[in-house]
């Protein structure tokens, strides 16, 4: 396989954990197809792409690497299962401080608080994370 990678990004206003097997099904036919390497697949997002992508540290660690996580986290009080509790990949979490937040007529964010919330689950489950 040649050096490179590829990027997949979907467009959208939210997700929904019912929008993983879409993912999932994308992984396997670049997999199938030899386009990448499975041991080097990696998630990041940022905002409410953040958020899924903190969902998927727990969803799919039977197959993910790693992840980047940019306002994201978790929701407490939910914290997903495991789909591979020994895999402790490493995660890389940033977030902006008190003002990150997101408001519109249907939620409210704090993104601070949910990046937090993923850090001590994280530390308590042994992941290395910075």
């Amino acid at each position: 396989m040649a050096s490179g990678g590829i990027a997949v990004a979907p467009e959208g206003d939210f997700w929904a954990v019912e929008d993983i097997p879409i993912m999932d099904e994308v992984t396997a036919c670049a997999v199938e197809n030899s386009l990448v390497d499975e041991t080097r697949i990696h998630t990041s997002g940022f905002s409410l792409g953040g958020l899924m992508s903190s969902q998927l540290v727990y969803l799919r660690s039977s197959y993910l690497a790693s992840a980047v996580v940019y306002s994201g986290g978790i929701l407490e009080p939910v914290t997903p299962p495991y789909d591979d509790a020994a895999n402790k990949m490493p995660v890389l979490m940033f977030h902006g401080g008190e003002t990150d937040t997101r408001t519109t007529d249907v939620y409210d964010l704090d993104f601070m608080n949910s990046s937090i919330s993923f850090r001590d689950a994280l530390d308590a489950d042994h992941h290395t994370r910075a």
